[in-house]
């Protein structure tokens, strides 16, 4: 017998807010299940965490159960999806990436981006990639700058373009305007 701990966390439109509650819902009462793999009736406690802003909502939904023997197909499931993907109980993932390790991820690419453009060096492709993909990504939490979100797409768009280009001067531009971008923000949500 052990401790299973499950987490699930979301980025998801109002819209599909309401589904995702109802599938909530209808595993506590049968067969159903969230994301095709987990019933909430398997589980001995469950936490439910609902942010909103605007348009879009970001569900965290942390669950533990004890082992409730081999005839439990859904908490099995659970168990050799953590072991499968090499977690630790309490660390599976579905949907979107978990905020924190997302901003710090981010974090990395930028600071290699901004030291290699301020030593007039072309920044690293894959720390641009990374930065880009995670930016992208994380335009889409709420209540995390939505204030600053489509300035914020903008300049990684240009960015984009500057990169593709060259534009060592362009580049430079604008790696002080998402540093200046990010301080704001920052300083307003945190």
């Amino acid at each position: 017998m052990g401790l299973y701990k499950v987490k699930i966390e979301r980025s998801l439109s109002k819209d599909d807010l309401a589904d995702y509650l109802r599938e909530m819902a209808d595993s506590l009462e049968g067969p159903a299940s969230i994301d095709n793999e987990l019933q909430l009736a398997c589980f001995d406690k469950v936490d439910l965490s609902l942010k909103m802003s605007g348009d879009q909502a970001y569900v965290r939904v942390k669950m533990q159960s004890h082992e409730k023997g081999e005839g439990d197909l859904e908490l099995a499931t659970a168990a050799k999806t953590i072991q499968e993907e090499g977690l630790k109980p309490g660390a599976m993932e579905a949907g979107a990436k978990p905020y924190r390790p997302l901003k710090k991820h981010m974090k990395q690419s930028f600071k290699r981006m901004f030291k290699a453009i301020h030593e007039d060096s072309f920044p690293p492709a894959d720390a641009v990639e990374s930065f880009l993909r995670d930016a992208s990504e994380m335009a889409t939490y709420p209540g995390k700058g939505e204030g600053f979100y489509s300035l914020f797409a903008e300049a990684c768009d240009d960015f984009a373009q500057a990169f593709a280009k060259k534009d060592m001067p362009r580049m430079r531009q604008l790696i002080d305007d998402l540093n200046h971008m990010k301080t704001e923000c920052h300083a307003r949500y945190k």
